[in-house]
């Protein structure tokens, strides 16, 4: 049994200024600043307690795993100290940042107006993990360091088999103990890494204004050249190593809305995408733990994801309150980012490490729908449905899922407002869906009741009311789809109840 008891602590600091200047001809506008933010976990206590006892478990429930015992798991004295370790990770983020913007109407053809600006960002993250040593030698007793669970704990997950009675690790008494003593820290090489990132965007955009059309057409281009940092070689001779990488993205876009009556509205839009994957996951740095041999690393080769998109949509407002749309999309994924699991060897232990890598290119098409209407004097229902068709392969040439993508997401509402008070209730669905990682797996269909209520006091403060998952729903997770014995994690959000007050000046 393993459990974490950390001490965290973060700071952050921005500073931004902005000018705008309105002229006869030109409007422009300068942005400058800075965004920082640093710590993370100053201890982090990696806690193991083991004992040997027979046990077995049944997994043919689809949503518990059932458990048995030979000896009491609420008695702490059948489990004794393994091991102890402490770590810390400090992190580093910051950015400078510039931007200027150009805007003047003008008279050419279709166009009304000319915008145009250049930003630049100057991006910097760095990650440093420290570790001790692992004491093997205290002699510790779970039943000195331990409670017994509360006997509501866990309830309403699994069935009467499920484990939920059984000695709870006291964090407080564990953190003084361990905090007594005399710790070393060493420098966790394989798990540092510093990335620098430089971007240079600019743009051109022209707003469409004409009979029964409206939009705007515009074009972005981007330059990015990074640099990451991580230790590279065997355990005994680690070296510092650099990799540098650019790349150069154009970014068209059009958008359009057409006037087909005056209460129908065609609309078409048509861009090309691209989003960086997250700092972590651009350096060869690994976070892994022995105990449990699983671990996460990042990959200094990755591309960003990147796609071109397309979509048609149709809106009609057949009275005040009332709209139906509908809308066809396509987007073609030239680079999508996935995970790939391999047996890595850190310290001497072999390591699952999951690393992000590229996946195949791919496809997703679908149409959205929705729908809302007044029944009645402020009472009135809304509902939104999107089906969504994903095609990819492996390497292999087999089909794939498409990381977060659900084919059924649905939302259905019903309100009422009036100029004193507002209210709604709303249930959201989606079907299961492919995470993309190795843990959780697969994502089960999930669907959930949220409800809200506003009293405006008076012009300034609104009194507001939420509850969030009000049927009091849980999330099921499998190692991958259709195979539910293979249960990863079952969890229990609970309902969770917000009230405050709300002031606008």
């Amino acid at each position: 049994m393993k459990l974490k008891i950390r001490n965290s602590k973060l700071k952050t600091n921005s500073y931004d200024l902005k000018l705008i200047h309105d002229g006869e001809i030109w409007k422009s506008s300068y942005h400058i600043g800075v965004t920082e933010g640093s710590g993370g976990t100053q201890t982090d206590r990696s806690v193991g307690w083991e004992g040997n006892a027979v046990h077995s478990y049944n997994a043919q429930n689809v949503e518990s795993i059932e458990t048995s015992y030979a000896k009491d798991p609420a008695d702490g004295k059948h489990w004794n100290l393994g091991f102890l370790r402490y770590d810390s990770n400090d992190a580093l983020d910051k950015e400078y940042y510039g931007q200027t913007d150009f805007e003047r109407a003008i008279d050419v053809a279709v166009f009304s107006k000319i915008k145009m600006g250049v930003k630049y960002r100057d991006h910097k993250r760095e990650n440093v993990r420290l570790r001790s040593q692992t004491r093997t030698d205290l002699n510790w007793n779970l039943a000195d360091y331990s409670f017994v669970a509360p006997s509501d704990f866990l309830s309403g997950i699994g069935t009467s088999g499920t484990l939920k009675s059984y000695a709870m690790t006291d964090l407080d008494k564990t953190r003084a103990a361990g905090d007594a003593l005399s710790w070393q820290y060493d420098y966790l090489y394989d798990s540092n890494f510093a990335i620098t990132e430089k971007i240079l965007a600019s743009y051109i955009k022209a707003d469409i204004d004409a009979d029964g059309m409206r939009g705007n057409l515009g074009v972005r281009l981007v330059e990015t050249k990074q640099t990451t940092g991580a230790y590279v070689g065997p355990a005994d001779a680690k070296v510092w190593q650099e990799e540098d990488k650019s790349y150069f993205d154009i970014l068209p876009s059009i958008n359009l809305a057409v006037d087909i009556e005056e209460d129908m509205i065609l609309r078409f839009s048509a861009a090309r995408v691209m989003t960086r994957p997250d700092y972590a996951a651009m350096t060869n740095a690994t976070t892994y733990n022995t105990e449990t041999r699983v671990g996460t690393g990042g990959n200094s080769n990755i591309d960003p994801y990147r796609a071109t998109q397309f979509d048609v949509g149709y809106e009609w407002y057949f009275s005040d309150a009332g709209i139906f749309s509908s809308a066809l999309f396509y987007k073609d994924l030239q680079s999508t980012l996935g995970e790939n699991t391999q047996t890595e060897t850190f310290d001497n232990v072999e390591i699952e490490i999951s690393r992000p890598i590229n996946g195949p290119a791919g496809t997703l098409k679908g149409i959205e729908l929705g729908y809302q209407t007044e029944l009645a004097e402020g009472f009135g229902i809304a509902a939104n449905y999107t089906f969504v068709d994903g095609e990819s392969k492996d390497l292999e040439g087999n089909d794939i899922l498409i990381p977060g993508i659900s084919e059924h997401t649905f939302n259905f509402s019903t309100y009422y407002e009036n100029e004193t008070y507002s209210g709604r209730i709303s249930y959201n669905y989606r079907t299961g869906y492919d995470t993309g990682r190795a843990w959780p797996g697969y994502q089960d269909a999930y669907g959930q009741i949220d409800a809200s209520f506003n009293y405006n006091i008076n012009e300034n403060i609104t009194a507001v009311f939420e509850v969030i998952n009000l049927t009091d729903e849980h999330t099921f997770s499998y190692q991958e789809e259709g195979v539910k014995q293979a249960l990863t994690g079952v969890y229990k959000d609970g309902r969770r109840f917000m009230a405050g007050l709300r002031f606008s000046f």
